[in-house]
């Protein structure tokens, strides 16, 4: 996994190595792709090393629902403890969408979580989960937008982040690696 990449097993190659369910029975892997039966109180959760207060995120995930029920998953960064900060409630279809987040965020964030939703009994499956904390990859004030994140960490178009950081805030490629090519 990539350094600047804070999310490991996010393709869910390696079935939940590194994510916590809980209940357990709620959540499974199935072909690589994390599936998630709604109930009250279901979490699929990654903790991960604190991300500093002041820093950007940018998070992006796959999802989509099973035939039938209704899904609204909540998306949650927390900061401590079973504290969210964040909370994102995407409503999902049964095509497969990207979601992603750029985030702002004041306190040290320390985990994300797939959460129930609204009705019980719905089906819903998550993979190619990332979180790049962009102030750490670009320097403070030269974070890229959204959009633009889109573009770097999904190859929507054919540039690298070197020449990204070429174009956007001059020449300095020797601070930032060429680290998403292998994301291709």
């Amino acid at each position: 996994y990539i350094s600047y990449q804070r999310i490991k097993n996010g393709t869910f190659d390696d079935g939940l190595d590194n994510w916590t369910a809980s209940p357990a029975a709620n959540a499974e892997v199935v072909n690589g792709v994390l599936k998630i039966k709604t109930s009250s109180g279901v979490q699929v959760s990654q903790s991960f090393d604190s991300i500093s207060g002041g820093h950007k995120l940018y998070i992006s995930y796959d999802a989509w629902k099973a035939q039938g029920a209704t899904v609204y998953p909540w998306v949650c960064l927390g900061i401590s403890g079973n504290n969210f900060k964040y909370t994102y409630e995407p409503a999902l279809t049964e095509t497969k969408q990207m979601f992603s987040h750029l985030v702002d965020h004041t306190s040290a964030i320390v985990r994300l979580t797939f959460s129930r939703n609204t009705t019980n009994g719905g089906i819903y499956y998550v993979d190619n989960v990332v979180i790049y904390d962009v102030t750490e990859i670009f320097g403070a004030g030269n974070e890229p937008s959204l959009s633009e994140c889109d573009n770097l960490f999904h190859g929507v178009e054919e540039y690298t982040i070197k020449e990204y950081v070429d174009t956007a805030v001059g020449s300095i490629n020797e601070y930032v690696p060429d680290v998403f090519d292998a994301q291709r």
